[in-house]
């Protein structure tokens, strides 16, 4: 192997040794789901389609009854809001995933 092919192993390999975080804004899905539930009273049903207490509501009842619970990194509540707003916004998977600050992994339909 040459010099060429050297460094185009290289150049291929390095970006998959060495990791650097793609979503690493401040503006998390937790932080998000915050200015939700305590902002305007409209918002929440602007974003998601749903008033507060019809969210919360839901969020409680997916708990009990169909076992929804937080992941080591996702909690429930930003699972359900992840859900909502793609159905709601017919937001993309990339959108979705700056949004929330999620790697594709967690963010997938």
């Amino acid at each position: 192997m040459g010099v060429a092919g050297a460094y185009a192993a290289i150049s291929y390999i390095i970006p998959h040794v060495i990791k650097e975080a793609m979503y690493d804004s401040t503006h998390t899905g937790e932080a998000y789901i915050q200015e939700l539930l305590h902002g305007h009273p409209h918002r929440i049903h602007d974003s998601l389609g749903l008033h507060q207490h019809v969210y919360r509501a839901l969020v409680r009842e997916l708990k009990m009854y169909s076992g929804l619970c937080d992941t080591k990194h996702v909690s429930a509540e930003e699972q359900v809001t992840i859900f909502l707003r793609l159905a709601r916004t017919g937001l993309g998977q990339r959108e979705a995933r700056e949004r929330f600050q999620r790697s594709p992994e967690t963010v997938s339909v």
